[in-house]
């Protein structure tokens, strides 16, 4: 994978253009789906360099199962 500090700016660009082409304004949104269209953008770049093992890394955050479960968690915790 690509020195990922040097192309952060890159990957953030991309992840406002995505969410651009979708109609979100990531000014607008929380840290969590600004974060889930950084790394959406991420796994394309990994995409794009052959790398499926890292995109499936880097996604598994966001899976619908870790998201649940970790609303379960900040539920349980209040």
């Amino acid at each position: 994978m690509r020195d990922f500090m040097r192309d952060f700016a890159v990957v953030q660009r991309h992840a406002r253009e995505l969410a651009h082409m979708s109609g979100i304004d990531l000014d607008m949104v929380r840290p969590r789906t600004r974060k889930l269209w950084e790394a959406r953008a991420l796994a394309l770049h990994c995409l794009a360099d052959g790398d499926m093992a890292e995109a499936n890394k880097v996604m598994a955050p966001f899976k619908a199962r870790s998201m649940t479960h970790n609303l379960q968690r900040t539920l349980e915790a209040r």
